[in-house]
């Protein structure tokens, strides 16, 4: 199957070495036979020709230093692999051998086949970096050589990216003037593609096909080693250290990067599209069925999993933001900032400032598009106008789920925790809310159980509940033996230390050291009685 998918590899280089060579087995066996000396010709056949395609390839393979044609559309003799002193062994007959060897002596050096660069293009032999910048000021580049190409070297393809090529002379983004791209690096697989509004059809860079079908062997082996799984695409990346230990590269697995140009309008852009549809049963946690039905299942939209003797960063990591700057300067009084003078021009603040760093500190604000900004806590009078600057936001949202008419995501639980960590959650940024249960319909805003506490200030002071006691309490400490406060189902109330009222007890009555006290209104009669420094009678 290798020696077929690597003969399929060449024969389709060599297709695409003129765009006059029509695409048959018979026509390529005529081309290559051209290529020989006189005496020669005609001995490549279609019997034969897999043979020599393959102990060429094995030849050229052993060269090395392939690269892809230059901008005059040959290549460089000092990157041409020298075939004359490679000794071919054929791999089936001599004859192949001495053919495979014939052909390489005779082959243009510009030709797919030495290059290692297979290509399917529109214009026919342009180059994979052919295009030009946007000129929209954010780097993104317009590629003109539409196809499909492959390396068949370690040489990959020069790739400029669509979503932001830079210059050669390090300005980011350039302009359409500004020096020349510059290449970062390659693939070995390259789709230079394009969507057209002007044109009613739905294109895509790559699409895949699968039909999974079950059998008696999927039925027998549904999660083991003898499984037929079968993946739509799969990625295999393995990081290691050099041959001196050096650290190797930084690796992605998977990498998506789309950019939206200025001015394009009310469109909808996805940097991923997760679509799941189950019409087999219902899904549930735990072993049993649901009820009512006969089987469970597993099926989500996303599965992680790993093996791990060191813990990684994160699950989910949203890191390094890169998001407008502001600038200019302020003057500042209480919580509010008042706009003196910006660098862009502007004349105002901007309500997507989501943080404004002054005098050596940050703070999270809410922008007006108008001179004032307020911050998150006090800032302090500053009348001399001051430097600041500020950056926006990625997104409004981090998980956004959202109702529409056609139903709910989820039925149960928005956010199921079944794990160990030893936090739930833990904020450490500048947000002004913590929980926002304002604008929902719910009747329940948390639940807790008897012994969890919610402290203040680190643990300065706990509440907590009591089934014991049926009581809610409240301790210095994180030990609730230690209550200090406690008031029962029934309203009854048991403290240490003094109550002190600034206004009037409402109260019909109260206890105090085991003395039912009351409230008197207007002037003491005659009769009034204390006891214990109680007021027992008006």
């Amino acid at each position: 199957m290798f020696g077929t998918a690597r003969a399929a590899a060449i024969a389709a280089a060599c297709f695409s070495a003129a765009p006059a060579l029509a695409q048959s087995q018979g026509d390529l066996t005529s081309k290559i036979n051209a290529l020989l000396p006189t005496n020669n010709r005609g001995q490549i056949t279609a019997a034969n020709i897999r043979d020599v395609l393959l102990t060429f390839n094995d030849a050229r393979g052993r060269a090395g230093g392939f690269a892809e044609l230059g901008p005059d559309g040959k290549l460089a003799p000092s990157q041409a692999p020298d075939l004359s002193s490679q000794t071919v062994v054929p791999n089936s007959s001599a004859a192949s051998g001495t053919l495979a060897k014939l052909f390489a002596d005779r082959i243009t050096r510009e030709s797919p086949i030495i290059t290692g660069l297979l290509r399917q293009t529109d214009p026919v032999a342009c180059l994979s970096t052919s295009g030009k910048w946007t000129g929209d000021n954010t780097a993104t580049w317009v590629p003109s050589c539409l196809g499909v190409f492959s390396a068949t070297s370690s040489s990959a393809i020069p790739v400029h990216a669509t979503r932001g090529t830079a210059s050669s002379n390090d300005r980011y983004p350039p302009s359409n003037t500004e020096g020349v791209p510059f290449t970062r690096g390659g693939s070995y697989h390259l789709i230079n593609g394009r969507g057209d509004g002007a044109i009613q059809q739905q294109v895509s860079g790559s699409f895949i096909n699968m039909d999974v079908v079950g059998g008696p062997v999927s039925q027998a082996n549904p999660s083991n080693a003898l499984s037929p799984n079968t993946t739509g695409i799969l990625i295999s990346g393995h990081q290691r250290p050099g041959p001196n230990g050096e650290q190797p590269p930084t690796y992605w697995g998977l990498n998506i990067d789309t950019v939206i140009s200025p001015n394009s309008k009310q469109i909808q852009t996805y940097g991923i599209e997760l679509d799941h549809s189950n019409f087999n049963t219902e899904c549930v946690v735990g072993g049993d069925p649901a009820p009512g039905q006969q089987y469970n299942c597993t099926s989500a939209w996303v599965f992680y999993s790993g093996i791990n003797p060191f813990p990684n960063l994160a699950v989910h990591y949203f890191g390094n933001p890169e998001t407008y700057h502001y600038g200019g300067t302020l003057t500042s009084s209480g919580k509010k900032f008042t706009w003196v003078s910006d660098l862009d021009g502007r004349g105002r603040f901007d309500h997507k400032i989501a943080f404004i760093d002054f005098a050596g500190q940050r703070f999270r604000v809410t922008c007006t598009d108008g001179p004032t900004c307020e911050a998150d806590r006090d800032i302090g009078t500053v009348t001399t106008p001051g430097a600041w600057t500020g950056r926006g936001a990625m997104a409004h949202y981090g998980l956004f789920f959202q109702d529409g008419p056609g139903g709910t995501y989820n039925q149960d639980i928005d956010f199921y925790m079944a794990n160990s960590a030893h936090t739930l959650i833990k904020a450490t940024g500048n947000h002004r809310v913590g929980l926002d249960f304002s604008q929902d319909a719910m009747p329940i805003a948390a639940y807790f159980k008897g012994g969890q506490q919610v402290c203040y200030n680190g643990a300065a002071m706990c509440m907590s509940y009591s089934a014991g006691l049926n009581s809610i309490l409240l301790s210095p400490t994180t030990d609730p033996a230690a209550q200090t406060f406690r008031v029962d189902a029934g309203g009854n109330l048991t403290m240490n230390g003094t109550l002190t009222a600034s206004g009037n007890v409402s109260t019909g009555s109260y206890f105090a050291s085991g003395v039912q006290g009351v409230s008197c209104t207007g002037s003491f009669s005659s009769n009034i009685q204390v006891v214990g420094g109680i007021v027992t009678r008006c």
